[in-house]
């Protein structure tokens, strides 16, 4: 099963679970509640009817209605506590109500036990008592009370309905970020296990060639130092980037001079540049930035470093408390390029490909700053947004 219809699953299923746990729980507690009180107006009816307290000892108390009854169940008469003038068409349905009563009690109640009964849509609390010889039900309507049971519940299917389908939705996004995530990390152990696997081809290359030899050792051991030197500069930028991605490796922010970080960021690439009769423009106004020099300089060094292998004749740094922009005229960026530039091992139209752009951009997303590469006026600019 694919990643996202897996995540979408458990996110589903644990929303229903919750929304059922919760519909449950409140019915059962609604439902307690209601027969608590029922018993507690029936049990005070049971009291008044036997002379134990007086109806009128607590005005504010609910209680329940009472039919009397002849012992083949033949109803005589029926007592209640409303104080209103009732009317003959109250009386008529009501009689009729309590005949139902009547009937279902003789069918199914037990004498001294509280029974629930649903009747005629109706639901009621009634229990079976002999009083001095005089057989009644005492009973109290709880039809309300079910009524609002039932309509809170049909609104908590509702929420469970929709919780479902929110659920659904955020399963089936986050799953989808879970399987692109993956294919990115494959890709990623695929493309450093074929640049790393280059270099290695070529030391083997260059050691068999000594051992048969087929070539001179001093030719040799420079073309395996230069590969040895690309593997390792990989495999520490691999290791970097993990460590900053993953929390391991935090930055060490201070205060610090704009002008000096970019001084020894050109440093690196001055001579470089010389050789290749690269011309390198500033206008740097000065400034002090917060941040990690160490990591910043790494970032901007790849920047620079890119620029250096790809200009024709020049290459640009301005920088302002505000930004700092790197441009060069070399080769323009393909609009595949100009989205993909900073992922990990893309190879672009020259075929290289590695890890560097993609660390520089983890650097300075982690100093909540933003990078972003585009063409301009004939050149490659590497537009950086501080803070």
């Amino acid at each position: 099963m694919k990643s996202k219809w897996r995540t979408t699953l458990i996110f589903s299923v644990t929303a229903a679970l919750l929304s059922l746990c919760m519909l449950f729980t409140f019915r059962i507690t609604i439902t307690t509640y209601v027969s608590s009180n029922a018993q507690e107006i029936i049990s005070g009816t049971e009291k008044v009817v036997r002379g134990a307290k007086a109806a009128s000892d607590d005005n504010n108390r609910l209680y329940g209605e009472i039919i009397y009854l002849e012992d083949d169940f033949s109803k005589s008469s029926w007592a209640t506590d409303h104080d209103w003038d009732i009317s003959s068409n109250y009386l008529e349905n009501h009689d009729k109500e309590l005949n139902r009563i009547v009937k279902w009690a003789k069918r199914h109640a037990h004498r001294d036990k509280l029974t629930f009964a649903s009747i005629g849509g109706s639901h009621y609390y009634l229990k079976l008592e002999k009083v001095d010889g005089q057989l009644l039900i005492i009973f109290a309507d709880v039809s309300p009370e079910y009524r609002l049971i039932s309509y809170i519940s049909l609104v908590l299917w509702v929420v469970l309905f929709i919780s479902l389908l929110v659920a659904g939705a955020v399963g089936l996004i986050l799953g989808r970020y879970q399987e692109r995530d993956s294919q990115k990390q494959k890709e990623f152990f695929e493309n450093a296990s074929h640049d790393l696997k280059t270099p290695l081809m070529v030391i083997q290359g260059y050691a068999d060639g000594v051992a048969s030899g087929l070539m001179p050792a001093d030719r040799a051991n420079q073309a395996i130092l230069k590969e040895t030197e690309k593997m390792t500069k990989l495999v520490n930028e691999i290791l970097h980037l993990s460590r900053l991605e993953s929390g391991a490796l935090k930055l060490q922010k201070t205060s610090f001079s704009l002008q000096e970080l970019l001084d020894n960021c050109l440093y690196h690439i001055d001579y470089p540049a010389q050789e290749k009769g690269i011309a390198i423009e500033q206008d740097i106004v000065d400034t002090m930035v917060v941040g990690d020099p160490q990591q910043l300089e790494r970032a901007l060094s790849n920047i620079l470093d890119n620029s250096l292998r790809y200009a024709q004749s020049k290459i640009t740094l301005q920088a302002n408390p505000k930004e700092i922009i790197i441009a060069n005229d070399g080769r323009l960026l393909t609009s595949d390029e100009g989205k993909h530039l900073f992922d990990r091992f893309y190879t672009g139209k020259g075929g290289l490909s590695g890890i560097g752009l993609a660390l520089t951009q983890e650097i300075i997303r982690q100093h909540g700053w933003k990078i972003k590469a585009y063409n301009q006026d004939e050149q490659v600019v590497f537009y950086i947004k501080l803070k």
